[in-house]
């Protein structure tokens, strides 16, 4: 059984579930909104332990999954039964429960571990190891003095701004997301002003963008074409946007997967600009990235290649 572990809005399980009907292969969705309905029993001793979950039309057992897929962390909703003083204390009782029901023994794979996500999500843990597997990194500073930001900014002809994490901003009323800007002299003087860490780093005038699609020992290039003056970072303009395949020297791609391999993780969407005279220039890694409109553009068999890697085989469910 895959264990697929997201929320309620992931369109990507959506899809993925899709495919693992049309093969009659056998999956349990554990989203956080269900969390708080699911029910439990944990029987352990110094024999072993006992776990079962069910939800509301079918439930399994952790000796039942075969593979992991955590695509979203545990984020419990819906504790209106909970003083409002000790929500936050249940809904932590209650991921960490679920968290630990989760099967960690060596004959269960897992896309990707939790520990290897978290720390893989530090985009500076990211900058300082890709350069070690012979991935180039545009000039990078990330500082809170106000002095070594000007000074990086007069040293580069043209410099960027990013949020040093994943850039969401969760209001009481929306989520939004912070995407790459370009930094004129008037946010320069903004930005360095509030001493806060700030990431720039030059611009990399910009032949085209490449999404490279890790999966396993699979890899899945596809250059990505933006309009002439769009948004620097592409996927705030999806809608603009050219998709095709392509080709990667297979050192970039090997180095890749060593890469990923020193990050604990099995999967990672790559992004990478390419300049104009075609140097290629890593961003960024990410453990939980994005890929089915991939699939739904180009046709890559990218589900396959995760049921792949989940090493699923045909059950009765």
């Amino acid at each position: 059984m895959l264990l697929i572990v997201s929320n309620k809005d992931d369109l990507a399980a959506d899809f993925m579930i899709t495919r693992l009907e049309e093969l009659s292969l056998d999956y349990f969705r554990l989203d956080s909104e269900d969390a708080v309905s699911l029910n439990y029993s944990v029987n352990c001793d110094s024999s072993g332990s006992d776990v079962v979950l069910r939800g509301e039309a079918r439930g399994f057992s952790r000796a039942q999954v075969g593979a992991v897929w955590y695509r979203r962390a545990i984020y419990p909703v819906g504790l209106e039964g909970i003083a409002d003083d000790f929500k936050r204390f249940a809904a932590q009782e209650l991921r960490h429960l679920l968290e630990g029901l989760l099967p960690e023994t060596d004959d269960v794979i897992w896309v990707n571990p939790i520990g290897a996500t978290e720390r893989a999500e530090r985009k500076v843990r990211q900058l300082v190891l890709a350069p070690l597997y012979g991935l180039q990194i545009p000039p990078t500073i990330i500082s809170g003095d106000s002095n070594e930001l000007r000074a990086f900014a007069k040293h580069h002809r043209r410099i960027i701004c990013k949020p040093i994490s994943q850039g969401l901003v969760a209001t009481r009323s929306q989520w939004s997301s912070v995407h790459t800007w370009e930094v004129m002299a008037d946010d320069l003087a903004e930005i360095a002003a509030c001493g806060f860490p700030t990431l720039l780093q030059e611009l990399v005038p910009k032949g085209v963008d490449i999404r490279l699609t890790l999966i396993g020992d699979r890899a899945f290039p596809v250059a990505i074409e933006t309009e002439p003056g769009a948004d620097i970072d592409w996927r705030s303009s999806r809608n603009q946007l050219v998709y095709r395949p392509c080709s990667l020297p297979e050192i970039v791609i090997d180095n890749c997967k060593k890469f990923l391999a020193a990050l604990g993780l099995v999967y990672g969407a790559f992004d990478f600009v390419q300049s104009p005279e075609g140097e290629l220039f890593f961003l960024e890694v990410n453990p939980a990235g994005e890929w089915a409109w991939l699939e739904l553009q180009l046709g890559l068999p990218l589900r396959d290649a995760f049921i792949h890697l989940f090493n699923m085989r045909q059950a009765d469910r």
